[in-house]
C-alpha cells in the first residue's frame, strides 16, 4: 500500500512541475517536439521501408509538418487531462 501512495505522491509532483512551467511550454516541448517529431521520424522511416519504391526523405517532408501540427492537438489535449486529474486528487487549481 505505501508503493501505491509514494508512486501517487511522485505523479502528483511531476505534474505539479510540469503545470508550473505553463501550458504553452508543455504543448511545444511535449507536443509538438516530442510527439510531433519523433512520430514523425518513425513514420518516414516507416514508410520508407515499407514501400520499395520511396524512400525517408520521400515522406519526411510531409511527416514533418502534418505530425508537429498534429502535436500541437495532442500536447493540449494532454494539457488538459493532466490538469484534470490534478483536480481530481485535490490539488489546488492552476492560475
Amino acid at each position: 500500500m505505501m508503493e501505491k501512495s509514494s508512486k501517487q505522491s511522485k505523479q502528483l509532483e511531476r505534474l505539479r512541475k510540469i503545470r508550473s512551467r505553463g501550458r504553452g511550454h508543455f504543448i511545444l516541448w511535449y507536443g509538438v517536439l516530442v510527439w510531433g517529431v519523433s512520430t514523425a521520424v518513425l513514420s518516414s522511416l516507416l514508410m520508407g521501408w515499407l514501400k520499395t519504391d520511396r524512400t525517408f526523405f520521400d515522406y519526411a517532408p510531409t511527416a514533418f509538418v502534418i505530425f508537429p501540427i498534429a502535436g500541437v492537438f495532442w500536447g493540449a489535449s494532454m494539457w488538459w487531462w493532466s490538469m484534470r486529474l490534478l483536480r481530481k486528487r485535490g490539488v489546488d487549481d492552476p492560475a
